[in-house]
């Protein structure tokens, strides 16, 4: 007896590993997947998405993918093989009962889901946007705490985070009720159902003798019965009110674009960007590109101007890939840029208004992504010249191993700037495209910078973006977006 229960222990033991394993591996592969998707589609498809819906649709929906609705799947499952297998031995006891049974449990699990399940999908939608609204009020307030803490805005916030909270604990102590609700009510009917067996039997002619034993099996089975059905119940709300998470993480699936790694397409530069034709909007807007056409020739410096909100920036987005064209192409020596984006995006180095910053070191985030035994210590020490990192960081005084802050709050906006145009340098791309690079920094750095920037043009073709009529006269040629 001893060595069964341990043998059944350790399978039961094993039977849970595996099953939680197995859940964990499928949530850490979906949550990939959706950050895979995200990081690799066009911006065009990210951009209406607030980043804390995004940020919720990768960390918490595959989560509650798995554990509720898979694991609830399977709770189902199992526990209905327990109740049909409980139901046989009660209609194989006595048939009239035991159908009566199973007919009366069966109609009462009818009438409760078609009255509890009822919105569940709505509300399951509205509690999950009210987590990402949390999400949303946190970040922003963190992001902006100078400009609060400066405004004396802390109560403002507050209050805002503190509805965001009190809407939360309201959703969920109403599914929680939700959720317990079955357990109550197969009680109350459990004894109902017991009570009218009792007068079954009686009034069947049933002597009081063979009562009690058979009413105390069904009382028995009945009783292990309720937390069974309770079980199916509660999952099947989990499961309804998670219709959101479903179908959120199948249609954001379905929008991820696969790269077509075409292996013999763009993968050098050797002549001349051609933009024909150009044009571009967003769903919602009108026209922001129309009708564009220059050439970017290579080993030049090209600049593109105009007013604000002429498209300068949109147009840089295209170039780099990051877009998809209304109408018209961007050519690389005849070829579609679009043959294969991954290969172009190889030879393309994007230095953007805002640089992003991670809360790592000031060599991690030049050498963004390579592994610090693998940094080519040469073109390290090149680059830092070139893009003036050495006035404020010494190499040689342990400065590069600092940590830089979150967002890069240990630095000026000037030095993010910096170390944006390092960490293109250090991709030794083919061509460089900079969008207002130089906006936050002074006149004599901006010129220093451009000045030894023209000197890689003999190696690097350079795209600049400004409106600095300065900047523009530099260049070889330029495009203007205003005309």
């Amino acid at each position: 007896m001893i060595i069964f229960y341990l043998i059944k222990t350790i399978i039961i033991i094993l039977i849970s590993y595996i099953k939680s394993k197995k859940l964990l591996e499928l949530n850490a592969s979906i949550s990939q997947k959706m950050f895979s998707g995200y990081i690799n589609q066009e911006i065009s498809l990210t951009i209406p998405s607030n980043s804390a819906y995004i940020t919720r649709n990768i960390i918490d929906f595959p989560s509650a993918f798995t554990n509720k609705v898979l694991l609830g799947i399977f709770t189902i499952f199992s526990e209905a093989i327990f109740v049909l297998g409980v139901f046989f031995i009660f209609i194989n006891l006595n048939t009239l009962i035991g159908l009566s049974i199973t007919v009366l449990t069966f109609f009462f699990i009818f009438i409760f889901s078609f009255f509890n399940l009822k919105n569940l999908n709505k509300f399951g939608k509205t509690l999950n946007d009210q987590y990402a609204k949390r999400v949303k009020v946190a970040r922003e307030a963190i992001e902006g705490l100078k400009d609060i803490n400066l405004l004396n805005k802390q109560d403002f916030y507050n209050e805002i985070y503190i509805n965001e909270n009190s809407k939360i604990i309201d959703l969920n102590a109403m599914f929680e009720l939700r959720a317990v609700l079955p357990r109550y009510l197969l009680e109350f009917f459990t004894i109902t159902l017991i009570s009218l067996s009792m007068l079954i039997l009686l009034y069947s002619g049933v002597s009081v003798s063979e009562i009690f034993p058979l009413i105390s099996i069904l009382a028995a089975g009945l009783l292990k019965l309720i937390p069974s059905i309770s079980k199916i119940l509660s999952f099947s709300q989990r499961i309804k009110s998670h219709e959101n998470t479903i179908d959120t993480i199948y249609n954001e699936a379905k929008k991820f674009k696969k790269i077509d790694q075409n292996i013999n397409a763009l993968k050098s530069f050797e002549n001349e960007i051609e933009i024909k034709n150009l044009s571009f909007r967003y769903p919602t807007t009108e026209n922001i590109l129309q009708n564009v056409n220059f050439t970017i020739k290579k080993n030049t410096m090209f600049g593109i101007k105009g007013v604000s909100g002429a498209g300068k920036s949109t147009c840089l987005n295209l170039i780099s890939g990051f877009l998809n064209p209304t109408s018209g192409m961007i050519l690389s020596d005849g070829h579609d840029i679009f043959d294969n984006i991954y290969n172009w995006q190889k030879l393309l180095g994007l230095i953007p208004q805002k640089v992003f910053i991670s809360d790592d070191t000031l060599i991690s985030n030049i050498c963004l992504g390579v592994k610090k035994k693998d940094i080519d210590e040469n073109l390290l020490r090149n680059i830092i010249k070139i893009s003036k990192i050495d006035q404020f960081a010494d190499i040689n005084k342990g400065d590069f191993d600092k940590i830089v802050g979150e967002r890069g709050s240990n630095l000026s906006a000037g030095q993010i700037q910096r170390i944006g145009l390092a960490r293109t340098l250090y991709k030794k791309p083919k061509i460089i495209i900079l969008d207002e690079v130089t906006s936050a920094l002074d006149k004599i750095t901006e010129n220093e910078i451009f000045n030894d920037i023209k000197k890689l043009k003999s190696e690097i073709t350079i795209i600049v973006v400004s409106h600095d009529e300065k900047i523009m006269s530099m260049c070889d040629d330029f495009y203007d977006l205003s005309k």
